[in-house]
């Protein structure tokens, strides 16, 4: 069975929390920098060895290759449950937004593109709203 970060995918719902959420996530980056470097290093080991044994890193590197698409689409999905996970407080819109951020000056990376943005600020708008006893836009999207 596929985790995302170590959780079964069928233990992650709209019901969890964002903090949750958020772990998984970090597992999942985890476990994706864990590989690259291992790639990394089988890729070095491969340039240094004598072209007789080249043909073994060759098809590791093709293995990892394989292990690394699965991991990608784990840390995509990972990703996209913190825009799922509803926010209780505005602590936890906070540890949401400041988590995303903190990604990107980590290493420039964008957790997400047009509608990820779009749902995560949904979530949170959401959250605010009710936390200060505003209607919640879109009801029907908000849970």
């Amino acid at each position: 069975m596929t985790t995302l970060g170590g959780i079964a995918p069928s233990r992650i719902n709209r019901l969890d929390s964002v903090s949750v959420a958020i772990n998984a996530h970090r597992r999942a980056v985890a476990e994706l920098t864990a590989l690259l470097a291992l790639q990394e290093q089988t890729d070095r080991a491969r340039r240094a060895a004598d072209p007789a044994s080249r043909q073994g890193f060759e098809i590791r590197l093709a293995q990892l290759l394989v292990i690394e698409g699965q991991l990608s689409c784990a840390e995509m999905e990972a990703a996209d449950l913190i825009t799922k996970a509803v926010p209780r407080s505005l602590f936890e819109i906070e540890e949401m937004l400041r988590y995303v951020r903190e990604r990107f000056e980590q290493d420039g990376y964008a957790m997400y593109e047009g509608d990820g943005y779009r749902a995560l600020l949904l979530a949170a708008e959401c959250a605010i709203c009710n936390a200060v006893g505003l209607p919640i836009p879109q009801r029907d999207r908000c849970s």
